[in-house]
């Protein structure tokens, strides 16, 4: 539809760590994620014009999440006309706790998230790599990936009409 926005609430590795992931996964050959985005897990993703809405949801997720510490232990592939590959962090319950509230304070301001985003459907992945060739995938197994990383923020990028940050909050809540 012409005018429509659509906008990524992500969860963001810690900087430092984020660029040794981006360059292990770049050492194998693959471009890195268009748009500035970093390693992240996207917890949803909104068809929307009601941007203060997404903002305050974000805001209020952060608000109430402390850092979390993920292990990527494994790497996975949803099939179609590119072959998405991801690293798979261990699902934690505070990582489902935190989705959870996320598409709560959703719904509370009327929002929707796109369908496999939503709780019981989302396979929470840090997308790698968007090309075709799996090849890359021997040289990445050897790199040192599969360990835990700190998330400290809640991000906002915009996806449509181009891919653009448009707002940070820091997790700030209480172990």
């Amino acid at each position: 539809e012409r005018g429509r926005m659509e906008y990524a609430i992500i969860l963001t590795v810690k900087r430092p760590e984020a660029l040794k992931i981006r360059k292990a996964v770049t050492s194998t050959g693959v471009r890195a994620e268009k748009g500035g985005l970093y390693p992240h897990i996207s917890l949803a993703v909104i068809k929307s014009l009601k941007w203060d809405g997404i903002a305050t949801a974000a805001e209020s997720l952060a608000a109430e999440t402390p850092p979390l510490k993920l292990k990527f232990s494994s790497i996975g592939i949803f099939p179609g006309t590119n072959n998405i590959v991801f690293l798979a962090p261990v699902v934690s319950k505070e990582l489902l706790g935190m989705h959870g509230l996320l598409h709560g304070i959703l719904r509370s301001r009327r929002l929707r998230s796109k369908s496999e985003y939503l709780p019981g459907e989302w396979v929470p992945h840090c997308t790698i790599s968007r090309e075709k060739g799996l090849g890359f995938l021997r040289i990445l197994m050897r790199k040192r990936i599969f360990r835990p990383f700190h998330f400290d923020q809640i991000q906002i990028f915009r996806t449509l009409p181009s891919v653009k940050l448009i707002s940070s909050f820091n997790l700030s809540g209480r172990e």
